[in-house]
């Protein structure tokens, strides 16, 4: 019994010895990270080139407003409506988000140029020029209105 235990126990060691190395986790810079989600990504919905018809309008509730982000590039965004906490988060090139408020938008932009906006179905074009950055640009009803 104690020679088939000493076996067992060697066998067990053996096979748990020979196993693979746990690999090492390296850190990556942001950049390359997403370069590389852009690359493995499947096809944009939109992209840069792309009219306002190609996006899916959506009625704005009543009272409300309904604000289209399109991405012609990858963008860091910040965004609040009304007075609720502000959502971050990445868009990359091609994807686009809709944000419903009832009075107003503020908005912030790591490029002002690689997001077009689309207000209650109006095209309101870019915050800024491409490389520059936004911050707390407010976007209103009064845009709608010529």
């Amino acid at each position: 019994v104690v020679v088939v235990l000493l076996l067992a126990l060697l066998y067990v060691f053996d096979t748990i010895g020979t196993g693979s190395v746990p690999s090492v986790v390296t850190e990556r810079p942001f950049q390359e990270v997403v370069k590389e989600q852009e690359r493995t990504a499947p096809a944009p919905a939109v992209t840069d080139t792309a009219d306002t018809s190609s996006v899916p309008a959506l009625p704005p509730p009543p009272d409300s407003l309904v604000l289209r982000a399109v991405a012609a590039d990858s963008v860091w965004i910040t965004i609040s409506r009304d007075s609720l906490p502000p959502r971050s988060g990445y868009m990359l090139k091609g994807r686009y988000r809709t944000y419903v408020a009832r009075k107003r938008f503020t908005v912030s932009l790591s490029d002002g140029g690689a997001i077009r906006f689309i207000l209650n179905g109006r095209e309101i074009g870019t915050l800024g020029p491409r490389g520059e950055r936004v911050r707390n640009h407010v976007i209103t009803a009064e845009r709608l209105n010529p």
